[in-house]
């Protein structure tokens, strides 16, 4: 009974630690926060250059 209980725990801490790609839900969350992170930083940037372009004399 020992050896199976180790069996499951080795195999349960193996799927813990392995990393199984993009395509794992863990993967996606990952990636859409960096691209939605990305997109906020570089929207923000935009507004601000725009903000002060618009204050500059003609």
């Amino acid at each position: 009974m020992k050896e199976k209980d180790a069996n499951d725990a080795r195999r349960a801490f193996d799927y813990q630690e392995r990393w199984h790609g993009w395509g794992s839900p863990v993967g996606l969350g990952i990636f859409l926060l960096s691209v939605s992170g990305g997109l906020f930083l570089f929207f923000t940037g935009v507004g601000f250059l725009v903000a002060n372009l618009e204050g500059l004399p003609q």
